[in-house]
């Protein structure tokens, strides 16, 4: 698991969405809770030339209802849709930024509802 991620589902996770390992994973979503969010790092932007980097991240919300599922993945969304120059721990951001507005990308395969969005965060290294 990466800090940099890490550091972000603790910045979800003080603004009472979920708790880690209760009910947020990182890298993995258990078979239980099936209502979870997943957090996943992405592969991101060419590397810079200045003590900045830019990376980029996956959320993956399941649920077994359709309208509890979005409405969990906007609550995630609504905190990382955009913020501007703060401290992550202690991580300084630059922006950070989201790719997409959540969406539905279909069912696992136990019927669940999954729904998708990704983020940029720019940092300070």
């Amino acid at each position: 698991m990466s800090i940099l991620l890490k550091k972000v589902v603790e910045y979800v996770e003080e603004k009472e969405v979920g708790t880690f390992g209760t009910d947020i994973f990182i890298g993995k979503r258990p078979p239980e809770p099936i209502n979870c969010v997943a957090f996943y790092d992405t592969p991101g932007r060419p590397p810079r030339k200045d003590s900045t980097a830019d990376r980029t991240f996956q959320v993956i919300t399941r649920n077994k209802s359709y309208p509890l599922g979005i409405g969990k993945a906007g609550e995630v969304h609504k905190i990382l849709k955009e913020a501007y120059q703060f401290w992550l721990g202690d991580t300084w951001v630059i922006k950070l930024e989201a790719q997409n507005e959540p969406g539905h990308i279909g069912r696992d395969e136990n019927g669940n509802h999954l729904f998708s969005s990704n983020y940029n965060i720019w940092i300070k290294d």
